[in-house]
């Protein structure tokens, strides 16, 4: 103790140095052990760390920031539309590519006006109708004639009228077309009046697609006995590249068929079906009978087939 008294005395600032300077040391070599983590007490404060429960991205940043900075969680925000945006362009390409989504900022343009259907041209520009010169379906308004028998089916009144004529230039044709169906037998039915055109309803109707079947009468014995020629009497004078027309009265059109078949065949020969047979295009067919006639059964042997494919629709 005396000699560090004299220490003391003698060099003052040499025992303060060696006194302090452990103390000085002590205290920062604590302070840096533990700003480094090190020790029980940091161990026991990372394990509670790993033990919590992990968080969202966008909580974890919200408590990072300062309460006075709430613009801070607009890059997360941001991010988050960023990837919302691109998930659905890439489940909907076609609204992408064609540029009208409301994400893109641009107004979906407004679909284009159908062009106005041009007009039909005229029927005269295809056949000329000299009307004078019809003779056959002009007294239509002589009805229910015929006895209902040998195929003849009810076809006059307002259910069955339509609003269809048939023109046959060649044949001096032209009558009103009825609706008829099947016979209690299941065959095409022919129509009560002698003057008129029928068109059998199981069929497509005249300028659609498929096979329109029409039938008429070449002559008649009405109930009263009255022997008489019908609508079809001359139907045997058309030949092919003659043009038949349907007359749609309430339409103010027309469709002109141009003939392309006309045969005698014999119904029961089972290659006569073929007529009746279903098209891939618009065609009429118009059936009359012909051949020998059988005054015992009142009907003929044979029957005659004019074939007409549309050729064009017109005005009328």
């Amino acid at each position: 103790m005396n000699a560090l008294r004299e220490l003391w005395q003698n060099n003052p600032y040499a025992v303060a140095a060696a006194v302090v300077a452990p103390i000085v040391f002590g205290v920062v070599f604590a302070a840096v052990w533990l700003l480094a983590g090190g020790g029980g007490g940091g161990d026991s404060v990372a394990v509670a760390q790993v033990q919590q429960p992990e968080r969202p991205a966008v909580t974890v940043v919200q408590v990072q920031n300062e309460p006075d900075e709430p613009q801070s969680t607009a890059p997360a925000q941001q991010s988050a539309d960023a990837a919302g945006e691109q998930s659905a362009g890439s489940a909907q390409p076609a609204v992408s590519a064609q540029g009208g989504g409301a994400g893109n900022g641009q107004q979906a343009e407004p679909p284009a006006a159908e062009p106005e259907p041009e007009p039909l041209p005229p029927l005269d520009k295809f056949v000329k109708i000299d009307e004078s010169a019809f003779r056959y379906g002009l007294e239509e308004e002589r009805g229910a004639i015929l006895p209902i028998a040998n195929g003849i089916v009810p076809s006059s009144g307002p259910n069955h009228q339509t609003s269809w004529e048939l023109l046959l230039p060649t044949a001096r044709i032209r009558a009103e077309i009825v609706s008829v169906g099947r016979t209690p037998g299941g065959l095409i039915g022919a129509t009560d009046n002698p003057f008129v055109v029928g068109w059998f309803n199981l069929s497509v109707a005249p300028g659609e697609v498929g096979n329109s079947i029409l039938g008429g009468h070449r002559d008649y014995e009405d109930v009263d006995g009255n022997i008489g020629a019908g609508v079809c009497w001359e139907l045997d004078r058309v030949e092919i590249g003659d043009q038949m027309v349907i007359r749609d009265t309430e339409r103010n059109l027309a469709w002109v068929f141009e003939v392309t078949d006309s045969a005698v065949v014999d119904p029961r020969d089972p290659d006569s079906l073929r007529y009746l047979r279903e098209s891939d295009e618009p065609i009429i067919t118009l059936i009359t009978c012909t051949g020998s006639f059988d005054p015992n059964t009142h009907l003929y042997s044979h029957r005659l087939v004019v074939v007409g494919r549309l050729q064009a629709t017109a005005s009328t």
